[in-house]
């Protein structure tokens, strides 16, 4: 960030906080310049829009760093590297044909299921009753 900057945003900050009497605006680009300089002016910008919508105090360099975190989430949802939350599509609707009971669908489905897990893993296939599926039954 530049001194320029500096003096941007100082100048913002100050319209915001009328009462607030900068003795020494000199020093005082200075100084936020030496402790704001290193951080990007956009950061920098919506730490002092998010300082200034919830604090009624004039904000110290300290007060813009500790909410840029929370300002770069509040302000910065279009270029957000976190996942964007979609919702879910509309689900796949499976009609049971005419004639057919949902006992009878359902069970027909179990069967695929079953047949397809036998073609893709033959050497665990079991029998069709129960028996042999503990250790000590083989």
């Amino acid at each position: 960030m530049t001194r320029e900057d500096v003096i941007k945003i100082l100048s913002l900050i100050r319209a915001n906080y009328p009462l607030v009497k900068i003795s020494d605006p000199a020093s005082m680009v200075s100084a936020w310049e030496m402790n704001l300089g290193e951080y990007d002016t956009n950061l920098v910008v919506k730490a002092a829009k998010l300082h200034m919508k919830t604090s009624k105090f004039f904000p110290t360099p300290a007060d813009l760093i500790n909410v840029m975190a929370r300002a770069e989430l509040v302000y910065n949802e279009s270029e957000c590297n976190l996942p964007q939350i979609e919702a879910p599509k509309r689900a796949k609707v499976t009609v049971i044909p005419d004639g057919v009971s949902v006992e009878d669908f359902l069970d027909h489905i179990c069967q695929d299921m079953i047949d397809l897990e036998n073609e893709c893993w033959p050497e665990t296939t079991q029998s069709d009753d129960l028996g042999g599926c503990l250790p000590y039954e083989k």
